[in-house]
């Protein structure tokens, strides 16, 4: 990548399950800004699309935590199948990216991790972990 494209990356997911998508996160790690080390932390931006749904707020114990306000006011999403979610890396989601890169750092590489997906089946917001090499296509 060339120019200033860190503010403006944008992955685009396309839903290939029957059930819709409620709910995904995308993390992108910027692996020159850092060593990974205490004091020395590589800097991640994290995008969630949708409303994170109840069923995923149960502890294995029983108990239910509390969605933080931010998370809560999110917009809900419904991605039918066929249908294509949108995870756009904006330079408010990438400010510590772009100030390291404006004090005179190098980013050339990120890494993209997909987190976890909720998909609304019968409203039980079953979670499923995406595996790289199943999703990534040209």
């Amino acid at each position: 990548m060339s120019g200033d494209w860190l503010g403006s990356v944008k992955v685009i997911v396309q839903n290939t399950s029957p059930p819709p998508i409620v709910y995904g996160t995308m993390v992108l790690s910027f692996p020159e800004t850092g060593s990974g080390q205490q004091g020395n932390p590589i800097f991640n931006t994290v995008a969630n699309l949708g409303r994170f749904p109840d069923i995923g707020l149960y502890r294995h114990e029983g108990t239910k935590a509390t969605l933080p306000a931010f998370a809560a006011a999110a917009a809900p999403i419904s991605i039918a199948t066929g249908g294509q979610m949108e995870f756009d890396l904006t330079t408010n989601q990438a400010d510590q990216p772009v100030a390291y890169k404006q004090a005179g750092g190098q980013i050339i590489k990120v890494t993209l991790q997909f987190q976890d997906f909720h998909f609304d089946a019968d409203n039980t917001g079953a979670t499923l972990f995406l595996d790289p090499s199943d999703v990534f296509r040209e």
